[in-house]
């Protein structure tokens, strides 16, 4: 339970009582930065329903026959219910128990008033009188309504801190959407765009395309791949540093819209969606930008890329003759089969190289035998059986490779050092590139070097050597160090159609991101329902093995008890409209979400392909505009606050 108020000890010359004092909020030093996350979040994504006209429904309204208008009411009149209860119960007994600075959980309980307020705006709008109180008399009578009303009721009032963020979970991310479905139906159908709005606003994401990655321990992922719990490397605003960290929610969805980001160069290639938030710094200072994707982006910034922020662990063991041994071999070494045997073969042209392999072979005790090829074209060190000395012929032709959460910048800065020196190309004073047909060993290198603070660029082309198999592809890393950011100016963004979306979060906010094309950037992570799963999550690792599984037992046993009801629920509104199956799905698919967002592993099969794609398109969190003569859409919300600088005030001047 958080503490509402501090008491000092001091005793006063009258009193030997405590003296009762509040304590002010440092933002600057906030125990937990979910928690100043979360409040910018919030205040970025501040809406009211009066900014959206519902009233431009009302002809689309007109077209809806008796039925329908009817069980939208029903289905608003149940989301009111729910968002009532969240409010007057939920927000407010729980703002003890979640370990948060207060200011957060009051915006949050704030916005769950606005939401149910919405709804209100939508029953004045469509519905006479008489209509909302046969609404209202149907909601409070409905026996599946009250049901988990009264279950999610009972689990507030018990003051359980763990079971509460549990039931809190359940009803944002899975009891809302059976109510949810009608309106995004109604959207992926051309109809009531502006209600729709208002449900878009309380569910909005941000999201990536599935050719985006993130980088892992074992590498670059696909944020499609990424799961629950999963290591991701997260960036840090506020330290300038990076470190790997589970990953503590997962979301999917469909996206009508889509902004690219590319410059000339090739160092910045983003896919994302019009609301995600772009990390850039200001070209005069040291200030950090960010800004949705659907703000004009000017030239006055730099895209971020990592530089040299992953602390230093003196634990790491500096990297070994083994290790370097093998970069070594992964460009001069062959194996050359006889009749009789195998031989290891290392060559070069160049003097110095064959000197080095000399002495490392000598400091491995690997026995050789030299043989110099005629007329100085270059040295030959056979190694016979080599098998018998450890050498595996498997990692012959692939770098070798530690997991990137056991390394530390100085290890990256070491074997990027060591392989430069073995086998990378000088370009520059500040730039190397590193060539090969094996991608793995690519991707490798590029990681370490975004760990090691240098901006890469990959490109791929056919080797054309006449010693090469046709259609081999060679790939080829550009490397600049000193965290060169000269191409910040040259970016363009380009709308393209809509696709799959994939939204992931982590504690600081932002990821270390590569695209398709091979470039690295920093940008936000989803911001999404994900807070209060977040908060048990962290006491729920407190608990002990057998807490734990005590504890989800009782979760479990919930989310049948609810989804059993849910169904009946579900049956009772849309029988009628054949639609109790496709809703069903979607259930199932956010009741994994809200298990998700907990930290715990889906229970049904479903996932974002098998839910409607109608719906699914419905639900994206794209802008779109509300009133043509006013151009107010969702995007207007989304727009960042920076401080004010003195020039700021010299305008017209």
């Amino acid at each position: 339970m958080s503490t509402k108020r501090y008491f000092n000890e001091i005793l006063s010359q009258n009193s030997t009582q405590p003296v009762e004092y509040y304590k002010a909020i440092d933002w600057n030093q906030v125990e937990d930065m979910i928690d100043k996350l979360t409040w910018e979040k919030l205040t970025e994504q501040f809406w009211l329903d009066t900014r959206i006209p519902v009233s431009n429904d009302l002809d689309d309204w007109r077209t809806l026959s008796p039925a329908e208008k009817d069980v939208v009411g029903k289905v608003f009149g149940g989301l009111t219910l729910l968002d009532t209860l969240q409010s007057e119960e939920g927000a407010s007994l729980m703002k003890d128990y979640v370990r948060t600075q207060e200011a957060v959980w009051n915006n949050i309980q704030f916005m769950e008033s606005v939401h149910a307020k919405s709804y209100s705006t939508i029953f004045s709008t469509l519905h006479t009188k008489a209509e909302i109180e046969d609404i209202f008399e149907w909601t409070n009578n409905n026996e599946y309504l009250q049901f988990k009303a009264k279950k999610i009721n009972e689990i507030y009032q018990s003051k359980d801190a763990l079971k509460m963020k549990v039931a809190s979970t359940m009803l944002e991310t899975f009891l809302f959407y059976s109510g949810f479905f009608t309106p995004l139906y109604y959207l992926g159908n051309n109809k009531l765009p502006n209600v729709a709005e208002i449900i878009k606003l309380i569910i909005r994401d941000e999201c990536l395309t599935k050719d985006q990655e993130v980088l892992t321990p074992k590498g670059w992922v696909s944020v499609a791949d990424i799961r629950l719990q999963d290591l991701v490397l997260q960036f840090d605003k506020d330290t300038r540093r990076t470190n790997f960290v589970p990953v503590s929610t997962i979301s999917t969805d469909c996206a009508p819209k889509i902004y690219q980001f590319k410059s000339k160069l090739g160092y910045v290639d983003l896919k994302c969606t019009p609301n995600h938030r772009l990390i850039r710094k200001a070209l005069t200072s040291d200030k950090l930008i960010t800004r949705p994707a659907d703000l004009t982006l000017g030239s006055s910034s730099y895209w971020l890329h990592p530089t040299e922020i992953l602390p230093s662990n003196s634990k790491v063991e500096p990297l070994t003759k083994w290790e370097e041994f093998y970069i070594c071999l992964s460009k001069f070494g062959t194996v050359v089969e006889s009749a009789l045997s195998k031989h290891l073969v290392l060559s070069s042209s160049k003097p110095e190289i064959i000197a080095k392999m000399k002495d490392l072979l000598k400091s491995l005790n690997i026995p050789y035998k030299e043989y110099s090829y005629p007329e100085g074209n270059g040295t030959v060190l056979r190694i016979s059986k080599f098998n018998q000395f450890g050498i595996e012929e498997s990692k012959l032709k692939s770098l070798p490779k530690r997991p990137l959460n056991e390394v530390d910048s100085k290890w990256c800065l070491q074997y990027l050092e060591t392989l430069f020196d073995w086998v990378g190309a000088k370009c520059s004073d500040n730039s190397y590139r590193y060539c090969s047909i094996n991608k793995e060993s690519v991707d490798y290198v590029q990681a370490l070097c975004s760990l090691a603070g240098y901006k890469t660029r990959i490109r791929e082309f056919e080797d054309r050597s006449p010693f090469s198999a046709e259609g081999l592809v060679n790939y080829s890393l550009t490397i600049l160090q000193e965290g060169s950011t000269s191409y910040g100016a040259a970016v363009t963004r380009t709308e393209l159609e809509g696709e799959q979306i994939y939204g992931i979060q982590v504690p600081s906010g932002y990821l270390v991101t590569r695209s398709q094309s091979g470039s690295v950037v920093i940008t936000g992570n989803s911001v999404h329902g994900t807070y209060i799963g977040y908060k048990f999550q962290l006491a729920f690792n407190e608990l002990s093995e057998e807490e734990q599984e005590e504890l989800k037992a009782w979760m479990y046993d919930l989310l049948y008890t609810l989804y059993e009801n849910e169904e009946k629920y579900t049956e009772d509104l849309y029988d009628e409209f054949g639609w109790t199956e496709e809703v069903k799905t979607f259930l199932r698919y956010n009741a994994n979400k809200a298990l998700m967002n907990l930290g715990q592993d889906p229970l049904f099969p479903e996932s974002a392909e098998d839910v409607n794609p109608i719906i699914m398109n419905g639900i994206s969190t794209g802008t779109s505009n509300h009133d043509f003569f006013s151009q107010v859409g969702n995007g207007y919300l989304l727009g960042q606050v920076e401080a004010m600088e003195d020039e700021d005030y010299t305008v017209g001047l």
